[in-house]
C-alpha cells in the first residue's frame, strides 16, 4: 500500500517482465481479467520481444481485444460522485466497502489508477501470439461486447475458444469453478 500504483501500460507492463524473468525457464500460463487480460496479453507481447518463453496458454476474461480495447469509453478522469457510480454500475464491489468512507478512500486512487492503466491504453499492432487463447465473457457485460471477446482470435495463430458465461462484467464470480475447469482442461491437453 506504500507504493504508487502503476497507471500506464508500458511502465506495468516492463516491471511486470523484469520481475518475472528469472521464473521464465518452465512451463506457465498467464489468466487476466478486466485490465489484467490486457496486461497479461501486452507482457506476452514483451517477453517475446525480450526472446523469453511464452506462456503455454493465454486466459482473458471481461476484456476486449487489444485493437478493440481503445474503443472502450475512459472514466479513469471522471469526477468523483460520476468515477463512484461507474465503479458502482461495473459491480464486484460488496456492499460492505461502499458503506466504508475510509475504505473507499484508501481504494479509489488505486481504482482511478487501474483504469488509467487501461484507459491511456494504446493497440500496437504485432504479429498474433505463437500460443493458445482462451477468451471468457460475461453475456451481460455492458461494457465488453461478445464481438470484442471474439477479437482475440486475431491475436493467436494457435487454437482460440471462447467462453460465455451469464451475468455481467464480474461473472467469474459466480461461476470461478466452471472458468477453472475450462483452464485445467486446456492445460491438460
Amino acid at each position: 500500500m506504500g507504493e504508487a500504483p502503476f497507471d500506464r501500460m508500458p511502465r506495468l507492463v516492463e516491471a511486470l517482465a523484469d520481475g518475472l524473468a528469472r521464473d521464465l525457464d518452465r512451463s506457465y500460463a498467464l489468466f487476466g481479467h478486466s485490465m489484467g487480460a490486457l496486461v497479461c496479453y501486452e507482457l506476452a507481447q514483451e517477453l517475446r520481444r525480450r526472446g523469453e518463453r511464452l506462456p503455454a496458454h493465454l486466459f482473458v476474461s471481461g476484456a476486449p481485444a487489444p485493437h478493440l480495447a481503445p474503443l472502450v469509453v475512459p472514466i479513469y478522469d471522471l469526477p468523483g460522485e460520476r468515477f463512484y457510480a461507474e465503479i458502482r454500475r461495473f459491480g464486484g464491489l460488496p456492499d460492505e466497502v461502499w458503506r466504508s468512507e475510509e475504505l473507499l478512500a484508501l481504494l479509489m486512487p488505486r481504482f482511478r489508477a487501474d483504469l488509467a492503466v487501461t484507459g491511456t491504453y494504446a493497440y500496437t499492432e504485432r504479429p498474433p501470439l505463437d500460443c493458445p487463447i482462451t477468451a471468457f465473457g460475461g453475456e451481460e457485460d455492458e461494457t465488453v461486447s461478445l464481438a470484442s471477446i471474439e477479437g482475440w482470435r486475431e491475436h493467436t495463430v494457435k487454437a482460440f475458444r471462447r467462453e460465455l458465461f451469464p451475468g455481467g462484467h464480474f461473472f467469474l464470480n459466480e461461476f470461478g469453478p466452471r472458468i477453472l475447469a475450462v483452464i485445467g482442461d486446456e492445460l491438460s491437453s
